[in-house]
């Protein structure tokens, strides 16, 4: 009989904060709802034409020409997604992560400030490699290049 458990391990702790911390980056984003018809990011009106779609990486509601990218599913954890293969991801998630990934190669100052400011969003998935990019890295990679 199969387990309907998730085949996936979060990991081992010898903490408790190791484990709260790892429940938090893998906790699926909350799903806005979906009935209140219209775009968040460009306010845009759903209806035959325009159909609703959720980011699968912040959980919002936006149109098709606000979510055009598709990112491996490897990019968010695994309790994000149902086992599709590319998810779905809206643009201002897709902006921040390259905003993020591009300040931690950088390694200034300045852009160590733009990415602690990224982070603090929530939208950030520091246990995901950045896997639409040929390094494949993770963003602790990132950072010890910049």
């Amino acid at each position: 009989i199969k387990s309907a458990a998730p085949d996936f391990l979060l990991g081992v702790f010898t903490n408790e904060q190791q484990a709260t911390n790892a429940c938090f980056h893998n906790s699926p984003p909350v799903w806005a709802d979906d009935s209140n018809s219209t775009c968040k990011l460009c306010s845009k009106t759903f209806g035959l034409v325009s159909r609703a779609h959720h980011c699968r990486n912040c959980g919002c509601v936006c149109c098709s020409e606000c979510s055009p990218t598709f990112w491996p599913s490897k990019m968010v954890p695994a309790t994000y997604h149902l086992s599709e293969k590319k998810v779905r991801i809206c643009r201002a998630c897709h902006t921040l992560m390259e905003q993020f990934r591009g300040s931690l190669l950088r390694g200034t100052n300045e852009d160590f400030d733009r990415a602690i400011a990224c982070v603090s969003t929530n939208n950030i998935n520091l246990m995901s490699p950045y896997s639409i990019y040929s390094d494949c890295c993770y963003p602790v990679h990132c950072a010890a290049i910049g």
